[in-house]
C-alpha cells in the first residue's frame, strides 16, 4: 500500500524552476502525472518534476511513495505492467514519449534507468544479457559477446552443467549462486 507521504523532487539548483517543455531550452524532460494506476490502484497522484540540463535532481520519499514507478513512468518501462494507465504526461527534449506513433522501445535507447537493484528481465541471464545485441539487431557473433560480458562481470562460467549452444538462442542458463562463486574465484590465479 503507498504511504500517504507525498513524493517530492528536489533539485541541487535553486533556481532550477521551468514552467513548460517547450520554452525553456535547459529543460531536458517535463514529468506531469495527474494520476498513475495498476488497474484500480492509484499509486501516484499529483506529481510534476522537471529534470534540467547539468542538474541533479533527487526523488525524496519513504518506502512505497511511488519513486521508481514515476522513474518507470519516465522512460515508459510501465507500459509493460499489466493495467498500467496514466493521466498526464511526460515531455522530452518538448516531445511526448507517449505519443501514438512513439516507439517505446527507441524512448528506451535514449532515457535509460539505473536501479539500486538488479532488475532484470523474466528471462535466462544469457538473454538479459543478448537483449541489447538482439534489440539492436547486432551482427557479430552474439555468444562470444555475451560470454565475454559475463567473464567481464566475474559471472561465467555461470555454472559447471551448463550446454552451451550458440545455435539456440533458448539455451537456458543457470547463475550459481554467491557462494559458489567466491569459492570458484578463489580457486582461479
Amino acid at each position: 500500500m503507498p504511504s500517504s507521504e507525498p513524493l517530492r523532487a528536489e533539485s541541487a539548483s535553486p533556481d532550477s524552476s521551468p514552467t513548460n517543455g517547450k520554452g525553456d531550452p535547459s529543460l531536458i524532460m517535463d514529468c506531469n502525472i495527474n494520476e498513475l494506476f495498476y488497474g484500480t490502484n492509484k499509486a501516484v497522484r499529483d506529481t510534476k518534476i522537471p529534470l534540467q540540463k547539468n542538474v541533479i535532481t533527487a526523488l525524496i520519499g519513504p518506502s512505497g511513495c511511488g519513486k521508481s514507478t514515476v522513474l518507470r513512468c519516465m522512460n515508459r518501462m510501465n507500459d509493460l505492467i499489466r493495467g498500467f494507465r496514466f493521466e498526464g504526461y511526460v515531455n522530452y527534449r518538448g516531445n511526448d514519449i507517449y505519443g501514438p506513433t512513439v516507439d517505446p522501445v527507441n524512448v528506451r535507447r535514449y532515457i535509460g534507468i539505473v536501479f539500486q537493484q538488479p532488475n532484470p528481465f523474466a528471462a535466462s541471464v544469457y538473454n538479459n544479457v543478448a537483449f541489447g545485441l538482439r534489440v539492436n539487431a547486432f551482427k557479430g557473433d552474439r555468444h562470444t559477446t555475451v560470454e565475454k560480458a559475463l567473464k567481464s562481470a566475474a559471472v561465467f562460467p555461470i555454472s559447471r552443467n551448463a550446454v552451451r549452444s550458440p545455435e539456440r538462442e533458448s539455451t537456458k542458463w543457470t547463475c550459481i549462486s554467491a557462494k559458489e562463486r567466491s569459492f570458484s574465484s578463489k580457486r582461479q590465479p
